[in-house]
């Protein structure tokens, strides 16, 4: 990804360091964070502004992830320091009815407010896990004090927790746009889903539409109408939340929008959660712009991601389209992507 992302810009060199291996600001370096900075760690880094990474930085850790999204049940519940209780109840018309807890005992209190949701029961998420983990549906209080009493959820609930009713029948689709340098791109793309080696649903990758511009570009092309109100959605998200801290800036700007039945029976469309930072859909992403730049005829064009969990990578190892084989305890995660013709 670095290496497409310098070829784009047209950097003389790519210098590559990790989190723990940056000591300071590199002169008039591009960066690529694999987290979502937060202001005191873009400023020691020379960041000043979105032209200078792809990626997000915010005032607050917790507006990096998913809480942001849901109001605290109660008025005495536990908070990290900046948080905006008001933005969050401004939110509720672009998500699903939820809350966000930041202890066990909130989070107890809040499921008893959402008992209502009936049998498509309640996802719970934990606010920093991503690709579809660390999270789970519950139906009853007992389940839900079953799951939190498990480690994993023990160790992580102080950082945030999300409890929102669950939609069946549902579709993720991506909507984002990216800013690299003087170009513009928006995408609309879908998700699909894969099994981990747990047997669990997670991420498995997204197949994406890109075009330059801004989302009136993306709306021109045929068919893209039915999209309107899914763009409407994530930018009403983001312009709530940019009002509410307006020190917020990001060159990579990734809403989930799913859309499903709910309890009564109704199909909706609602704003699962934002990402600005590097992404499962960003190998897509900044393949697409790479073929738009190198196809400046077109004004549009389609690139993949997935994802799989293996055993034995052997088989897949001389893949064209592999670009990260992560091991996993015992097993793998291949990533693979690639562009499609327009």
């Amino acid at each position: 990804m670095a290496r497409e992302l310098a070829q784009f810009l047209d950097l003389s060199h790519i210098y590559m360091a990790y989190e723990d291996q940056l000591e300071g600001e590199v002169r008039d370096a591009f960066y690529l964070p694999a987290q979502t900075l937060n202001l005191d760690q873009a400023k020691r880094l020379g960041i000043h502004c979105a032209a200078q990474l792809y990626g997000g930085v915010v005032p607050h850790d917790f507006l990096a992830y998913k809480t942001v999204a849901h109001p605290l049940a109660q008025s005495d519940m536990d908070r990290p320091a900046g948080w905006n209780n008001d933005l969050a109840k401004a939110l509720g018309p672009t998500v699903l009815p939820g809350y966000s807890a930041f202890s066990i005992p909130d989070a107890l209190r809040a499921m008893s407010l959402l008992d209502q949701a009936g049998h498509t029961g309640i996802r719970i998420k934990l606010a920093r896990a991503s690709a579809g983990e660390g999270q789970r549906v519950v139906y009853s209080r007992q389940q839900l004090e079953e799951l939190l009493a498990l480690p994993p959820w023990q160790e992580q609930v102080e950082h945030g927790l999300v409890l929102e009713e669950n939609l069946l029948e549902s579709q993720t689709f991506s909507v984002g746009q990216t800013q690299i340098g003087e170009h513009l791109f928006s995408y609309i793309g879908q998700q699909h889903q894969t099994n981990n080696r747990q047997q669990e649903s997670v991420y498995g990758g997204t197949t994406l539409l890109m075009v330059r511009g801004g989302f009136d570009a993306l709306l021109q092309l045929s068919g893209m109408q039915r999209i309107q109100y899914l763009i409407d959605l994530a930018m009403n998200y983001e312009s709530r939340i940019t009002q509410a801290y307006p020190s917020l800036y990001a060159s990579r700007r990734n809403y989930d929008v799913i859309v499903g039945r709910d309890a009564r029976g109704n199909y909706q469309a609602a704003v699962l959660e934002h990402s600005w930072r590097c992404g499962g859909a960003s190998i897509a992403e900044i393949l697409a712009m790479r073929s738009l730049q190198n196809h400046p005829e077109q004004g549009h064009t389609h690139a993949w991601t997935r994802e799989r969990y293996m055993d034995d990578p052997d088989p897949v190892r001389q893949s064209p389209h592999l670009y990260s084989l992560q091991q996993l305890g015992n097993g793998y995660l291949a990533r693979f992507g690639g562009p499609l013709s327009s």
